[in-house]
């Protein structure tokens, strides 16, 4: 039960996480949208 619970919890930060992330390069190509993008991941 509690490795399941772990699991759980891991997947939930990840998804927040990922869901942030998306949101500050968003914002970050918005404010430096004339740059090229070289990386994109």
């Amino acid at each position: 039960m509690t490795n399941e619970l772990d699991n759980v919890i891991c997947v939930g930060v990840f998804i927040i996480l990922n869901q942030v992330f998306s949101i500050l390069s968003k914002s970050i190509l918005k404010q430096y949208s004339y740059y090229p993008i070289i990386m994109v991941d």
